[in-house]
């Protein structure tokens, strides 16, 4: 079957701009896309494939095949093969005609989400801002994302040891945005520098953290030992 990619509609790439806009790296963005809109792939597979494989199937393998595919793009080959041949050995010699027509499905479906995966990688990666042919239309939508993100993540509970963390992390992904966003290497190098004394401060407050999680060894009964 000749791979056909996936028509990305507005609500498909909007949906990627809203998952750049909080700081989500491609992969997660990609793997978020596919959970997002499954049933779209799916009727993308079902239209392009021509297959008469009932979508309800179709969606439960590949629900099944998102959860196994390993990113590693060797390993993922090797393993591809791996099954086919055990399918083929182990299964489908003796499988009825319903179960081989499930196993050559499920092949099928695994190698398209495979081809999918790689092809909406490399198509999303345009819709985060950094990107030089990020679409204008967008901006505003990113910009108001990006807005809304800080603001559900802003704490006035900063005794919180983990709270101070989070927000440090959180000023440490937008300074690191405003680096690629930024075209004068002067004013770069000012937020390369902010982004570092930041990391300098996330490792402190780690290390002191990681100091103060002492073991409690005090006895929890002191009555019970002072009477024995």
């Amino acid at each position: 079957m000749d791979f056909q990619p996936m028509k990305l509609e507005e609500r498909h790439k909007e949906f990627a701009v809203r998952c750049y806009a909080r700081f989500m790296k491609r992969a997660e963005v990609t793997n978020a896309f596919m959970e997002e809109f499954a049933t779209d792939i799916a009727n993308a597979y079902l239209e392009t494939s021509k297959s008469e494989t009932p979508q309800a199937l179709v969606e439960e393998l590949m629900t099944e095949a998102a959860q196994e595919i390993p990113k590693d793009a060797a390993y993922r080959t090797a393993m591809r093969k791996l099954e086919m041949l055990k399918s083929a050995s182990n299964k489908f010699d003796n499988a009825s005609e319903e179960q081989r027509d499930r196993i050559i499905a499920s092949q099928m479906v695994r190698e398209y989400l495979i081809k999918l995966k790689a092809n909406l990688s490399d198509r999303l990666r345009r819709l985060n801002i950094t990107h030089r042919q990020f679409p204008e239309k967008y901006r505003d939508l990113f910009n108001q994302t990006r807005k809304e993100y800080f603001v559900s993540y802003r704490t006035e509970n900063l005794q919180n040891s983990d709270n101070v963390i989070l927000e440090l992390e959180t000023l440490y992904g937008y300074v690191k945005q405003r680096i690629f966003q930024e075209v004068n290497p002067k004013e770069a190098m000012k937020h390369v520098n902010l982004a570092h004394n930041i990391l300098k401060t996330i490792a402190t407050s780690n290390a002191i953290n990681a100091r103060q999680e002492v073991i409690d060894v005090t006895p929890q009964n002191t009555k019970q030992l002072t009477d024995t």
